[in-house]
């Protein structure tokens, strides 16, 4: 696929495995509203993408969703998303920033979901979360502050 950033139909509703792997000249993603979930694989080695705007509907991104996007710098994880699935962001080494929309729903934050995110330096997990696997921030080499929010 040679498409820098695709539009999408407000009918689309599933965006299915491997959908745009590998698309080498991609470098900009909208997902629109009608999408709940990012299958796995989807936007992975996408190594030119650097920026993605994810819908307020968005319940789940799933395994290797956009691992080895490396020119990926930041990631707003919208509210409504419960669950970050393994290897998700795995070896986006360019990614500085990912921030939560606060209140967050997310409860799940599963194996190597950030890990070899090289450039991060921090990151702040919301309350909700009560589960963060193994490896999940492995190698993240600038990552100088984790902070675990409380809830009151």
């Amino acid at each position: 696929m040679h498409a820098e950033s695709p539009n999408f139909a407000s009918s689309v509703k599933y965006i299915k495995n491997h959908a745009f792997k590998r698309c080498l000249s991609l470098e900009k993603i909208t997902i629109p509203f009608s999408i709940k979930s990012i299958d796995c694989d989807v936007f992975s080695f996408c190594r030119r993408l650097k920026e993605i705007t994810l819908p307020s509907s968005l319940k789940y991104i799933e395994c290797n969703a956009f691992c080895w996007c490396s020119s990926l710098e930041q990631i707003i994880i919208p509210s409504s998303v419960l669950s970050i699935g393994k290897e998700a962001f795995y070896h986006c080494h360019s990614m500085s920033h990912v921030s939560f929309q606060i209140p967050s729903a997310i409860t799940s934050i599963q194996s190597s979901a950030f890990e070899m995110c090289s450039s991060l330096t921090e990151i702040v997990i919301p309350p909700s979360v009560d589960s963060i696997g193994h490896l999940a921030f492995n190698n993240c080499k600038k990552l100088k502050e984790v902070s675990i929010l409380h809830s009151i």
